[in-house]
């Protein structure tokens, strides 16, 4: 697969995991809503089809192309089933209609920037090095373990995610080719400083902004 075949995948990848979370943020609450959550949760550091109850949150309407026949997952299987079961995780304790936690725009630069108080150097660096852990992990399951600590603390500190953005640098990040570029996009992202409106729309209440 060449460069731009890879990030024409990705983007559609990204699409196809954007428009799922949208789907289950419309299902009925509590019921089937709060039962394809728990069980995305407990997909939590497996393999993707290890669980047979998400097979269908996974695979259904899947592109065949993106699929692996090997045995083993596809990056595409990796890239989604890891975004899916982080988006749960992030879910956790928060009303998925009234907040949820997926949110085009904050990327994972930008998410984890929001972690460090302004002025705090000490939390920067240890942020930084959660972060610097993601971003130096060469297996796609290490990926997914360090990123899931850097989803806890987003949880924890009620900072959104665009878990579309995700997928496509999850997928992305699976190519010698391409890992760089990610890796870089993830820095500008937690480094660039944020534009006038920007500002304002992190000072107000998130709800607002979704």
């Amino acid at each position: 697969m060449t460069q731009s075949e890879g990030k024409g995948v990705a983007n559609q990848l990204a699409g196809f995991v954007g428009h799922r979370i949208e789907r289950i943020l419309s299902m009925p609450a509590p019921g089937p809503q709060k039962a394809l959550l728990a069980n995305l949760r407990r997909g939590v550091g497996k393999v993707p089809g290890e669980l047979p109850a998400l097979w269908g949150v996974l695979l259904e309407d899947f592109p065949e192309a993106w699929m692996n026949n090997s045995g083993d997952p596809s990056r595409a299987e990796w890239a989604a089933y890891i975004a899916l079961t982080s988006f749960a995780l992030h879910q956790q304790g928060n009303d998925p209609v009234g907040h949820p936690m997926h949110c085009t725009g904050y990327t994972i630069g930008r998410a984890v920037r929001r972690l460090v108080p302004p002025g705090d150097a000490d939390a920067e660096a240890r942020v930084m090095r959660r972060f610097e852990q993601l971003a130096t992990a060469s297996e796609i399951q290490s990926v997914a373990r360090h990123l899931r600590s850097l989803i806890q603390l987003l949880r924890a500190g009620d900072i959104p995610l665009d878990y579309a953005a995700l997928t496509r640098d999850l997928y992305q990040y699976q190519f010698t080719e391409s890992v760089a570029f990610v890796r870089l996009r993830w820095a500008q992202d937690f480094y660039r400083i944020p534009a006038k409106n920007e500002e304002e729309s992190d000072g107000t209440n998130q709800e607002e902004e979704k």
